[in-house]
């Protein structure tokens, strides 16, 4: 269950090893940097919604469901955007992407994931599927 919700934080962490070169970043890395802002923006809510101080954990999951269901096609284009944006540069420009967004993304993920944990340590084992369920929807495999 967790390595489904993972994913997403994997595929970026992935992405972000490899060597560097000395080369100028082309015109791509400024798209990824507004993609990433999507990214970012994304995560920011979906911590917010799993943050919030809700009666009860299916509470939590009924505004994800209702986000997700919402934002569905934004969401899930923006991180396949952002995966191409990423796997489409080269070396030297995934150095230079690493060096300006990593912070920003690093606190992201890491604030996405603890907000993920917390609430699953109040759910039982139906409500986790559900909420790998939920966010299994923002992936788009095509």
């Amino acid at each position: 269950m967790k390595e489904k919700l993972f994913r997403m934080a994997i595929i970026l962490v992935l992405c972000a090893s490899g060597c560097s070169q000395a080369k100028a970043p082309s015109g791509e890395t400024q798209q990824t940097v507004a993609i990433e802002d999507d990214y970012i923006r994304l995560l920011k809510d979906l911590t917010a919604i799993m943050s919030a101080d809700y009666e009860s954990p299916s509470d939590n999951l009924s505004a994800l469901r209702k986000y997700v269901v919402s934002s569905r096609e934004a969401a899930s284009g923006t991180v396949l955007e952002l995966n191409r944006a990423i796997l489409g540069l080269d070396e030297a420009e995934r150095d230079v992407w690493r060096q300006k967004a990593a912070i920003r993304l690093n606190e992201a993920l890491d604030s996405y994931a603890q907000a993920q944990m917390k609430l699953q340590k109040k759910m039982n084992e139906a409500e986790k599927w559900e909420l790998g369920e939920i966010l299994s929807l923002l992936r788009k495999d095509s």
